[in-house]
């Protein structure tokens, strides 16, 4: 309805493309987050979560870059805790580990991360072969989300193809 009203709101581009991602359908919304970006190229969240379209359907290094770009234009923003875990996820995807491992450190450290970015550093520290974090991390998700599964999981991050088994495998060597 916004974009029927208004066809130039970035805002509008961006919640439909969040919609698109939860639908599981990521072409559709890494073309609706573009059109976002491209109306306002200032708009940190949208750069974000283009970043996070394009690296569920392992688009990665973009999804890196949009990331990055996200964190420098606002670097106090409520959702660097998001930007710092995509931003870990993004490294973990293209192989570097130990990138993806301290980027997580970094999203754990914000003030007003939840549930989730635990989820993220339960499976992004076993990648990484650091399986006392894994396990800190995985033990305090179980205490906020008692009986959380790796659907709960995919079912928030629409992860797709090799993305997707990469989750799934190091998740389950934790046992989720």
């Amino acid at each position: 309805q916004s974009l029927d009203l208004d066809p130039l709101d970035p805002l509008g581009h961006w919640a439909s493309g969040r919609a698109a991602l939860l639908k599981g359908d990521a072409e559709q919304a890494t073309e609706a987050l573009a059109s976002a970006v491209n109306l306002n190229p200032n708009f940190a969240n949208g750069l974000y979560s283009l970043g996070f379209a394009e690296m569920v359907s392992m688009v990665n290094r973009h999804g890196l870059i949009n990331g990055l770009q996200a964190r420098r234009i606002s670097p106090y923003d409520p959702m660097s805790f998001a930007f710092y875990a995509q931003e870990g996820v993004a490294h973990v995807l293209e192989g570097d580990v130990d990138a993806g491992a301290e980027m997580l450190s970094r999203a754990l450290r914000q003030p007003n991360h939840h549930f989730q970015i635990y989820a993220i550093g339960a499976w992004v520290y076993e990648a990484a072969g650091r399986h006392d974090r894994a396990q800190t991390c995985l033990q305090r998700l179980k205490q906020l989300r008692p009986g959380y599964t790796q659907a709960d999981f995919f079912h928030s991050f629409p992860y797709v193809g090799r993305a997707r088994q990469i989750v799934s495998e190091n998740f389950a060597k934790l046992g989720v």
